[in-house]
């Protein structure tokens, strides 16, 4: 990678991760079904247009600032969060990035595949590993319940709703991303 490339990599992550992080901090007031759609927006696209080690980097530092401005009621639960977003970002990388013609059937057909494949693994980690794992060992009722709830089934609909979003935007944030290159 030359230095302008780096330079552009690092820039456009840094823009990304700005992004969320400053989207968490003026949404923690609202729903979790709004946080939640943003960040998984944010994941997708930086993923989808910044590459993979933007979107994991992106992934892997969100719980973390997410903790650092109050919004993660415990910092135990940042690493399966962590996992969560790596997974779904990875998923989305992988699927979406399959060549296929656009406006065809298959390309339909992978998108919706890698919407719905990622929203429920990042479900699934974070459901089995804080709600089933890690909660009702660091947590007491009723402490706990809001944490069962986040992150359960309000993680499998945000994932979703994040990424049809998503899939709306990218190809015309496609198309700007192509020019600053």
């Amino acid at each position: 990678m030359n230095v302008r490339k780096s330079t552009l990599w690092v820039a456009q992550t840094g823009i990304f991760l700005a992004l969320l992080v400053a989207l968490q901090w003026a949404t923690s007031s609202m729903s979790t079904f709004v946080t939640g759609s943003i960040v998984n927006l944010i994941l997708v696209l930086s993923v989808m247009l910044c590459g993979l080690w933007s979107g994991v980097t992106v992934a892997a530092l969100s719980p973390v600032f997410a903790a650092i401005i109050g919004i993660m009621p415990r910092w135990e639960l940042a690493p399966f969060v962590m996992i969560g977003n790596v997974a779904f970002v990875a998923i989305w990388f992988f699927i979406g990035n399959l060549k296929t013609k656009e406006q065809t059937y298959l390309h339909v057909l992978k998108d919706m595949t890698a919407l719905i494949l990622a929203a429920v693994v990042k479900f699934m980690i974070l459901w089995l590993g804080i709600v089933h794992f890690v909660a009702p060992v660091i947590l007491e009722l009723p402490a706990a319940a809001p944490v069962y709830f986040n992150f359960s089934w309000p993680q499998l609909v945000t994932a979703l709703i994040g990424g049809s979003v998503a899939l709306n935007l990218l190809p015309v944030m496609k198309k700007t991303f192509r020019q600053t290159k």
